[in-house]
């Protein structure tokens, strides 16, 4: 079985190009990156890469999920931190 996972390098500059506001986005990337990650590496690319928290990661996580069971939440004009 060959490993098809993207390096983090290539998930950091996706993330990087999305526009700010795109939660769900990020939160599908950043889900990516926490799988492609090694055991031990998430939580200091999450702060090397992007200055983020793990609580910040794991809201775009779970705004992710939401998005997932509820797919027209994503389509909705609703501000980043209502979601």
């Amino acid at each position: 079985m060959t490993n098809t996972r993207r390096p983090l390098e290539i998930i950091a500059a996706d993330i990087h190009a999305l526009d700010r506001d795109n939660v769900f986005a990020k939160g599908a990337l950043l889900a990516e990156a926490r799988e492609s990650a090694e055991h031990g590496d998430w939580a200091p690319w999450l702060e090397s890469e992007f200055d983020l928290s793990e609580d910040t990661a794991r809201n775009y996580l779970a705004a992710h999920r939401l998005g997932e069971k509820f797919r027209i939440i994503r389509n909705l004009p609703l501000p980043k931190c209502t979601i």
